[in-house]
């Protein structure tokens, strides 16, 4: 992911508010109200509040069964489970630790290094939960689904794949998600294209910033890995505002 993360966070953050915006690099939000898009079939999706606070958007698929539990701070943790074989990622503000089976990996905050990076490619090889996941979201992008689901699950498939080895990812999906409206088949306590437009700007602002922070750090990979994942947990906490406005209790379908 990146060589090193001494300056971590507290570089970033500052940063994207300062430097110049580069709003051609994702699509201009669109106009009007409400929501629109489409809902991959074949998935069935759930949401439900955790014990601790956090918000739990779940989904099953065929071979594949996910949960992934979001927090007001933007960190969360994903589980993926795929033909008995289970991946679990933790990631916040002080780093990102896998589990697989009985192995972990950790990438703290206070420094990643390159052999750390490559001992977490060596955890993933192989992860038939990982390339489950990876399949999903593929399909997701291809089917151009923009649904609140697809951002459920894209925003975290974006850090695994950047921690598998794909450093395009983050700005891949950060694009096609930028700004969208989607469809949305809530039971929702308020009205969910109030919550829906407010999580759609944030997001897209969140998508600008990094697009931005990413070109300005153009001669840095170490600092362009910083700024995708400061994308990745600007999104998830926003993500879980949405659901907190929108969402508990309903179904996904």
């Amino acid at each position: 992911m990146v060589r090193g993360l001494a300056f971590g966070l507290t570089f970033v953050i500052p940063l994207l508010g300062g430097i110049a915006r580069a709003d051609t690099c994702v699509a201009p939000p669109p106009e009007g109200r409400g929501v629109t898009g489409t809902s991959t079939p074949g998935i069935i999706y759930k949401v439900s509040s955790a014990a601790d606070g956090g918000i739990q958007f779940s989904g099953e698929a065929p071979d594949l069964q996910f949960q992934k539990t979001s927090y007001a701070d933007g960190h969360f943790t994903l589980r993926i489970v795929s033909h008995g074989d289970t991946l679990e990622l933790n990631a916040g503000m002080s780093g990102i630790e896998v589990t697989r089976g009985n192995r972990s990996q950790m990438l703290e905050a206070s420094g990643i290094t390159a052999q750390d990076a490559a001992k977490m490619r060596a955890l993933f090889a192989g992860s038939r939960a990982l390339r489950r996941y990876r399949e999903l979201a593929a399909a997701l992008q291809r089917a151009g689904d923009t649904s609140p689901a697809a951002h459920g699950v894209l925003v975290p498939a974006a850090l695994l794949e950047q921690l598998d080895g794909d450093a395009s990812a983050p700005a891949r999906i950060a694009r096609g998600l930028a700004g969208a409206k989607a469809a949305v088949r809530l039971r929702p306590i308020r009205r969910s294209d109030d919550c829906w437009d407010s999580y759609a700007s944030r997001t897209y602002a969140a998508a600008v910033d990094y697009c931005s922070c990413y070109n300005e750090m153009s001669g840095s990979s170490f600092f362009q890995d910083l700024c995708a994942f400061t994308w990745v947990l600007r999104c998830e906490s926003y993500w879980f505002q949405f659901l907190s406005c929108s969402a508990i209790p309903l179904r996904m379908q």
